[in-house]
């Protein structure tokens, strides 16, 4: 059973309308809900759209929360009727489905995801609802090639999934793979209780008895008090007791008392229920707790971690970047993070699905890519020291004024501040140094402030929140002296940059919005081949103010990865005429981020071109703030 043919949709389409996206998995149909014809033309999820969408989901995820699943599913058909992108909300009708009972739906709507966006987080709840629909080879499917990608992933997103396939090959009862699977994931996870769980299971399940007591022994010995697995290892130390014909120790008594082992579980011919059996398991305890459980339902107690939890949730200590995160913040007050991790998930990726192509020209834009070629690799060069985040000396606080260790930390001041309280970078900062702290996610403080650094040979003007970066060879104080105190917007506009390039004997080239996007791993979404354009007019621009250039070609399309400002990675794509509009410029964004050598890759837009706005936000770049570059 192939990849492909799990993740695209068995039924016929719900909808008159639909598109076929490219993905790095092959083309998959995406049913369009809407009554409106237009929608399939659309560009997809963004700004206010994204942010209404949000909240209607939000409110869903309330509603279920309390026990009303009819109503959130009604509020969620409306939602994606009125936002046929909305990845989000196809997400949760899944988990809706499933606690309705209606898998089938609830499979639909994993793939309806997956089309959109098929992120590892995403690939994961379709393997769910396809595992409690019944449809056991097919999650397996899915589930094998998330342990072969597993690295792509979040630790807790990998370790996650590992947990369900282990759950499946039980069900499957290949134990076997269950054995091969416990033993490499323990490496990579060791002490983790659930891995240990099931693979003492799976030794009871080969008849491997000693085996399978021997490390049900050593796990019992070493749970945590309060684990919630106890009463589970306990049934199985008796369910081996039972088939082992002797007790397997005194000392295991401390674990909590099981209850009364239903008939199945010692009978030879069945597995135990499994902790992570689906809801409608007899397994004693009630059903697993669903992510539209109160919070008093969790085994630990407090809430149940789900893809619907803030950002405290997360098992590294930040931010959970969810598959259901909007493209825009729903915060008030301003944008919303975007999933911006360091593995990019992943996967995560998930990433708002923008620019989609039109369905009647969609399946002549691209061919079918599965398997993805591997071929022509990137031309991969090692992270040169001073971008690499684990080299040299780590720049603490680089926009802010250095003190001694014994000083109070200064109160920040009332008000927008310039000139009358610069900001005086540490000593050898420069720019190379403000890229390399700003790739590691220190972006300027949001404080009125102002950074002055030496231009390094170039010149440049970057805006963030309420902060400017001035990158220039001259005097920082003449530089200060020309800039108001608390005019924020005065370091880009035409007064301040007519002098600076008059000084400088250089010209504005243009002033772009900044977007960051991390480096994603594995092979890029559409076949590329690495090509010598120098001809090009968008690579002659590109020879002209970065190093490093290298250019890669598809049907329709150029992709152009070279060294910038500060030596950072930055990309450009164009896209011919007579494929635009059908979301190549997307697919090419997002083959950048597969393509960079380093972390991280920044893209210089300008802001009136909104389609290229769109096709890299729906890539999964962020947009940090704009910036002038000076040039001969």
């Amino acid at each position: 059973m192939d990849l492909l043919s799990v993740l695209e949709h068995a039924e016929p389409p719900r909808s008159p309308y639909f598109l076929r996206l490219p993905t790095r998995y092959g083309q998959l149909r995406v049913d369009i809900l809407s009554p409106d014809p237009d929608a399939a033309s659309g560009n997809g999820l963004v700004g206010d759209d994204a942010l209404q969408a949000h909240a209607m989901v939000n409110e869903a995820v309330a509603h279920a929360q309390h026990g009303d699943l009819a109503g959130a599913e009604a509020l969620l058909l409306d939602t994606v009727r009125r936002f046929p992108y909305s990845y989000e909300a196809f997400g949760v009708l899944s988990e809706v489905c499933t606690s309705l009972g209606r898998t089938a739906d609830a499979v639909y709507y994993g793939r309806q995801v997956v089309g959109l966006v098929p992120s590892y987080r995403n690939l994961t709840l379709l393997a769910r609802a396809l595992g409690q629909a019944g449809k056991l080879p097919e999650a397996a499917t899915v589930q094998y090639h998330l342990w072969q990608t597993r690295a792509e992933a979040q630790p807790a997103e990998a370790l996650g999934a590992i947990h369900g396939y282990l759950v499946t090959l039980s069900k499957l009862d290949d134990a076997g793979s269950m054995v091969d699977v416990c033993a490499q994931a323990l490496i990579e996870h060791p002490g983790d209780p659930t891995i240990r769980y099931q693979q003492a299971f799976a030794h009871l399940l080969l008849g491997r008895l000693p085996e399978a007591r021997r490390l049900a022994e050593q796990a019992m010995a070493t749970l945590p008090p309060g684990e919630p697995l106890a009463p589970r290892f306990a049934q199985l130390r008796d369910s081996i007791a039972a088939r082992f014909g002797a007790s397997v120790g005194a000392h295991l008594d401390t674990a909590p008392p099981a209850p009364e082992p239903a008939a199945e579980q010692s009978a030879p011919g069945g597995p135990a229920p499994s902790v992570f059996d689906p809801p409608e398991s007899s397994a004693p305890g009630g059903p697993v707790p669903s992510v539209f459980d109160p919070p008093e339902s969790s085994a630990r107690g407090g809430p149940v971690p789900s893809v619907f939890d803030p950002p405290e949730s997360s098992a590294r200590g930040g931010p959970a970047p969810s598959v259901f995160d909007p493209p825009e913040s729903s915060a008030p007050g301003g944008p919303v993070p975007s999933v911006f991790d360091p593995t990019a998930q992943p996967g995560d990726d998930p990433f708002p699905p923008a620019d989609a192509p039109p369905p009647a020209a969609a399946a002549d834009a691209f061919e079918p890519a599965v398997p993805a070629p591997p071929a022509l690799p990137p031309r991969r060069q090692p992270l040169p020291a001073e971008l690499g985040p684990a080299s040299g000396p780590r720049v603490e606080e680089p926009f802010s004024a250095p003190r001694h260790a014994s000083e109070p930390a200064p109160q920040a001041a009332p008000g927008p501040r310039h000139a009358s309280q610069p900001h005086t970078p540490p000593p050898a900062f420069g720019l190379r140094e403000v890229v390399a702290a700003i790739e590691a996610g220190q972006v300027p403080p949001a404080d009125g402030g102002l950074t002055v650094v030496p231009g390094e040979g170039r010149a440049a003007v970057l805006a963030f929140t309420a902060h400017s970066v001035v990158a220039a060879d001259i005097d920082p104080d003449w530089i200060r002296a020309q800039l108001p105190p608390g005019d924020l917007s005065a370091p880009l506009n035409p007064p301040f940059l007519s002098a600076l390039t008059d000084r400088l004997g250089r010209r504005v080239n243009n002033i772009d919005l900044v977007a960051l996007g991390p480096r994603l791993l594995g092979p890029t979404p559409l076949p590329l081949s690495e090509v010598d354009a120098r001809q090009h007019p968008r690579v002659r621009r590109a020879l002209r103010y970065r190093d490093d250039v290298h250019v890669w070609a598809t049907e329709g399309g150029l992709l152009i990865l070279g060294r910038g400002l500060g030596g950072r990675w930055e990309l450009a794509v164009e896209v011919e005429p007579a494929y635009r509009g059908r979301g190549l410029g997307r697919v090419l964004a997002t083959a950048g981020r597969h393509l960079v050598p380093g972390s991280t890759v920044w893209a210089q837009i300008a802001p009136g071109n909104a389609a290229s706005v769109r096709a890299f936000v729906a890539a999964g770049f962020k947009p940090i703030g704009a910036e002038a570059l000076l040039v001969d």
